[in-house]
């Protein structure tokens, strides 16, 4: 922010040359009332005692702008967190930053409602959407929904932490790496089908299962779903299966408004072309276009469209 800097610069040279005036003024007003020269010590110990009150009023500005994050939150990151990034992602809602939690040195990630400066000193802060989504991912029960780990609520603030999932986005593995194979895809595709069925068993949706940017995908967990703030009540049993059917798309580089490239012909491009993924791909292709149906023509629940992405 070059703005702040030279605020910065410019408060430290204020405050350097203020001193060195009063220090002057000073040795007037000696030389005046002794009838001597009394020297320019006063200009010297001025512009010192100025310079130094600028330097600490510019570390103080630079500090308050470059903080991670608002003053109403410093004193339980500094005691209870170590902030690592700065910003970790986030969006106008929220603050989202990676730490470390210094009582079992555990990585973690602080989601905080996003702040105008403003807003920041008059302690104007909407917690919210951070308390929402601590009530939804609390009720959950899933490997492939992210975990929240705690949650503070205090006068002027509110901090939700959830587990620090070690694992690129989606959106960051298509754009470094681009489309995932038929393997990575399954496995994401399925995990994100069983997040979606807890999630729907609790009588909420996600809201935005299609963004790539929500879903983590991981070594172990294969892929976790996060960011519920939008989440809100289900709308029924089928409920964002087309978002699920999009999404699956996307990782896997077959869009449906190309009819030009087929999932079969996406696959054979980069080589997958084994009978075996020929085969199983086919049936992904049917699996992904009964997910867009609704009523009697798509699949009952997730229940059913777990059934068959576990026969692959």
């Amino acid at each position: 922010m070059p703005n702040v800097t030279i605020g910065a610069i410019s408060a430290f040279t204020g405050l350097t040359a203020l001193g060195a005036g009063l220090g002057y003024k000073v040795e007037t007003l000696m030389e005046e009332a002794l009838h001597r020269d009394v020297g320019s010590g006063f200009v010297v110990m001025g512009a010192t005692l100025g310079a130094m009150m600028g330097t600490a009023t510019a570390i103080g500005i630079m500090g308050f702008f470059y903080n991670p994050l608002p003053i109403v939150y410093r004193n339980l990151t500094t005691s209870r967190y170590r902030v690592l990034e700065r910003y970790y992602g986030g969006t106008d809602q929220f603050w989202v930053v990676h730490a470390i939690d210094n009582t079992d040195g555990k990585e973690v990630v602080l989601k905080l409602p996003a702040l105008a400066k403003s807003k920041v000193l008059s302690g104007e802060i909407n917690n919210a959407a951070v308390a929402k989504e601590h009530r939804i991912l609390s009720q959950m029960d899933s490997p492939h929904i992210v975990k929240p780990v705690a949650y503070y609520k205090g006068l002027h603030y509110s901090i939700l932490v959830l587990e620090h999932i070690a694992g690129p986005t989606l959106y960051d593995q298509l754009g470094q790496n681009g489309p995932l194979s038929f393997a990575q895809t399954l496995d994401m595709a399925l995990a994100i089908a069983k997040a979606l069925k807890e999630i729907h068993s609790k009588g909420f949706r996600h809201g935005a299962v299609d963004v790539s940017q929500n879903i983590i995908l991981h070594p172990e967990r294969k892929a976790v779903l996060i960011d519920v703030h939008a989440a809100h009540e289900s709308q029924g049993p089928q409920d964002e299966m087309e978002d699920w059917s999009q999404i699956v798309r996307l990782a896997i580089g077959y869009y449906k408004a190309d009819e030009t490239r087929a999932l079969i012909e996406a696959l054979k491009e980069r080589g997958e072309d084994d009978a075996s993924t020929l085969a199983k791909a086919e049936r992904l292709q049917i699996i992904l276009d009964r997910a867009v149906k609704k009523g009697t023509y798509g699949y009952e629940n997730y229940d059913a469209l777990i059934q068959d992405l576990e026969t692959l």
